[in-house]
C-alpha cells in the first residue's frame, strides 16, 4: 500500500522506463484521483488508466519476483524516487538529474474559479500522522508572519489520504488552525489544481508529507518541516539537487530520537509513526524556526 507522496515519485521512474524502454508498452495503472495528473505529467503517449478499472487487483502480499531488490530492501530507508527505481527498473540511479520530480505544464491547468490573489502561500493544512502535524501554536504564527508582509495564507489539504487500494482511505489529521485569515481550500481541490495552485504561490510551509512532494513538480520555494526522516532522506530533487528551493526544519539535535525512522531501521515490524517522545519532536517544530526562513523568502 503506498500513499500519496510515494506513488508521485514513482512517477519519475515510470517515465524513465517508458522513455528508454521504447521496444516494451507500458500499461500504467494509478488510482482514481491521479489519473489526470498521470496524464498532465508523463511522456505523452502513455497508456494510463485508472486503478478501478483493473480486473485484478495488486496483491501486495505476493514477492516481486523480477528484480534483484526483493526480500531485501525497504521503503523506509531510501528515497521513494530510488525505491521506485529499484523496484520498477531493476537499477541504481546515481545521477539527480535523471530523478529529477517530473514537470507540470501550468498554462494547461485552470484554477481561475478560485479567484486567488496575486499574492499569496500556500500552507499544507492536514497531516497522515499525528508525528507529521504541525503544531497550531506554531501554524497560527506563521500565519500571522504571512500576513504581515503582505501575503494571504492558503491552505491545502485533504482529510483523508487516499492510498489507491480499492478506495481505501488513510484518515488524515487537519491542523485547527484560524482558517478565517486566509482562504480555505482543504478538501476543495483536485491534484491538477493544487498542483497549480502551489506553482503560482510565493512558497509552500508545511511538514513533510504528500504536498510537499507535489510541490516537487513545480519552481516554487518550499519550507518543510521534518520529524520523522530525517529531509537527506526524502527532500524533492529538482535540477538536480536536494536543495534547490528546498529549506528543511528540523528539530534540535539534543531532541531524542527525532528522525527515528531513519534512524532506527532495523526495528523490524514496530510502527515507526508512535515512537517514544514523539510529542517532544512535534513540539520543537516551532513557528520561530520557520519564520526565520521565511525572512529570506517573502
Amino acid at each position: 500500500m503506498a500513499v500519496f507522496g510515494d506513488l508521485l515519485c514513482s512517477l519519475v521512474a515510470v517515465d524513465y522506463n517508458i522513455k528508454n524502454y521504447t521496444n516494451v508498452q507500458f500499461l500504467v495503472w494509478v488510482p482514481n484521483y491521479m489519473l489526470d495528473f498521470a496524464k498532465h505529467v508523463l511522456t505523452p503517449g502513455a497508456v494510463i488508466r485508472p486503478f478501478s478499472k483493473a480486473k485484478n487487483k495488486y496483491n501486495e502480499q505476493l514477492p516481486g519476483v523480477s528484480t534483484k531488490w526483493t526480500s531485501f530492501h525497504t521503503p523506509m530507508r531510501t528515497h521513494p524516487v530510488d525505491y521506485a527505481f529499484h523496484m520498477l527498473s531493476d537499477k541504481h540511479i546515481y545521477d539527480l538529474n535523471q530523478k529529477n520530480y517530473l514537470k507540470i505544464q501550468p498554462e494547461k491547468i485552470n484554477i481561475s474559479r478560485f479567484k486567488l490573489p496575486e499574492k499569496y502561500v500556500v500552507i499544507a493544512a492536514a497531516a497522515s500522522v499525528e508525528v507529521k502535524k504541525m503544531p497550531v501554536e506554531t501554524a497560527n504564527k506563521i500565519i500571522n508572519y504571512v500576513i504581515s508582509k503582505g501575503y494571504t495564507p492558503v491552505f491545502l489539504g485533504k482529510r483523508e489520504a487516499e492510498t489507491g487500494v480499492d478506495g481505501f482511505k488513510i484518515k488524515a489529521y487537519d491542523i485547527a488552525l484560524n482558517s478565517d485569515l486566509g482562504i480555505n481550500l482543504l478538501d476543495k481541490t483536485n491534484l491538477l489544481e493544487s498542483v497549480k495552485i502551489i506553482h503560482e504561490a510565493k512558497a509552500i510551509i508545511g511538514m513533510d508529507g504528500g504536498l510537499v512532494h507535489l510541490a516537487g513538480f513545480t519552481d516554487t520555494e518550499i519550507v518543510a518541516g521534518f520529524t520523522l526522516v530525517s529531509p537527506d532522506h526524502i527532500a524533492p530533487i529538482r535540477n538536480g539537487s536536494q536543495t534547490y528551493k528546498f529549506h528543511a526544519i528540523e528539530p534540535d539535535e539534543n531532541i531524542p530520537n527525532r528522525f527515528y525512522q531513519t534512524n532506527n531501521n532495523f526495528n523490524y515490524g514496530e510502527d515507526m509513526r508512535i515512537f517514544p517522545g514523539w510529542e517532544k519532536v512535534i513540539e520543537n517544530m516551532t513557528g520561530l524556526k520557520f519564520i526565520k526562513v521565511l525572512e529570506k523568502i517573502l
